[in-house]
């Protein structure tokens, strides 16, 4: 009766623990405002792991978009101010 007990209440503190921290991660998202952030968050607490997952997978930075970095090749995205046919010694075409 104790054991199950403590595995209840090792559950119950690795919700709350899980749900919180990512509470205030998700509250600091720009992405969703007003009415739909307060239904995520609403949902991050009534189906906590799997709503959290969900939002995890819709919201990490994809190819093409401002936060994604190339990891193989981080200075590929840097500009050199040249022009596209300009010589890098001289600067003109």
């Amino acid at each position: 009766m104790i054991l199950e007990y403590s595995l209840f209440a090792a559950l119950v503190i690795c919700y709350i623990v899980y749900s919180f921290r990512f509470t205030r991660t998700f509250l600091k998202n720009i992405y969703f405002t007003g009415g739909i952030k307060t239904f995520h968050l609403f949902m991050i607490w009534l189906v906590p792991f799997l709503w959290i997952f969900i939002i995890k997978s819709v919201t990490k930075p994809t190819p093409g978009s401002g936060k994604f970095v190339d990891k193989a090749s981080p200075e590929s995205s840097t500009e050199s101010g040249l022009g596209i046919w300009m010589d890098p010694g001289t600067g003109i075409e």
